[in-house]
């Protein structure tokens, strides 16, 4: 049975190398003073991938700018658009926009004090 599945040609990736680099920079305020300030910054996000072990789709590479919104250093809002680069991988959508909230409990499992 084995031998079968073996003869027949392999129709998916089964591994992948995927990488990111990623860049932003302070637009407001122009002047930080504190961990309370709203900031306003431009980001952007080099994304690729490369199928390992498929010879017919091989790679990709995207651009992902978008403008984030940091309120008290805790919570982040992001609001990108994503685009392909360079590819030669078959996909649904090249591009796609992106809007996302995430929010960090500092200390939220913070050991009471023994007395």
């Amino acid at each position: 049975m084995d031998e079968k599945r073996d003869e027949k040609p392999q129709q998916y990736a089964f591994q992948s190398l995927n990488y990111s680099l990623s860049a932003g920079y302070l637009i407001l305020p122009f002047e930080y003073k504190d961990y309370n300030q709203t900031n306003l910054n431009i980001y952007a996000e080099l994304l690729g991938g490369q199928n390992l072990d498929w010879e017919y789709e091989k790679y990709y590479l995207d651009l992902a700018p978008s403008l984030q919104l940091i309120f008290k250093s805790t919570s982040k809002l992001n609001l990108g658009y994503r685009f392909q680069l360079k590819s030669d991988i078959y996909r649904n959508m090249k591009s796609s926009w992106m809007v996302s909230y995430e929010y960090i409990f500092l200390n939220a499992l913070k050991k009471k004090n023994a007395k």
